[in-house]
């Protein structure tokens, strides 16, 4: 359980130090480089989806709301969206209407990078696929 943490931030922090290298060298052009940005990206994307599990309140969600946050834990209102705190996506742990342990920012964040992460890799693709053909016109004189 201990390695996924630091396997995505072994991922993050060598896609930032690989893309800020790559951005340094203007290698635009080069697949590798939007491979290590959707490496960015989707650890960027996992660690900001980890928080936002560890900000649910763990066990005893009452007890969070009460004790650690200082919310007013309303029990009709969970009861009412409970269905909307088991689902995966978007994380939602309520303590009240008003107050949820999951910060706002949580959810959009992961979208957009789970969003950046695949236009990454799409634009890597594109990329390889291109130079490949290119390479092949010009191993049979065709440029």
């Amino acid at each position: 359980m201990v390695l996924v943490p630091v396997v995505v931030g072994v991922g993050a922090v060598w896609g930032l130090v690989a893309s800020v290298s790559a951005v340094l060298r203007r290698a635009w052009s080069a697949p590798a480089t939007w491979v290590r940005f959707a490496v960015l990206a989707a650890s960027a994307a996992l660690l900001g989806y980890g928080y936002g599990l560890l900000r649910m309140g763990g066990l005893d969600q009452e007890e969070t709301c009460v004790h650690l946050r200082h919310q007013r834990y309303d029990e009709d209102f969970v009861r009412e969206h409970h269905a909307e705190q088991l689902r995966w996506f978007p994380l939602h742990s309520y303590c009240n209407a008003d107050y949820d342990l999951v910060p706002a920012w949580v959810n959009p964040s992961v979208a957009l990078l789970a969003l950046a992460a695949v236009g990454a890799a799409a634009v890597a693709v594109t990329l390889a696929v291109r130079s490949r053909g290119r390479a092949r016109r010009v191993g049979r004189g065709t440029a």
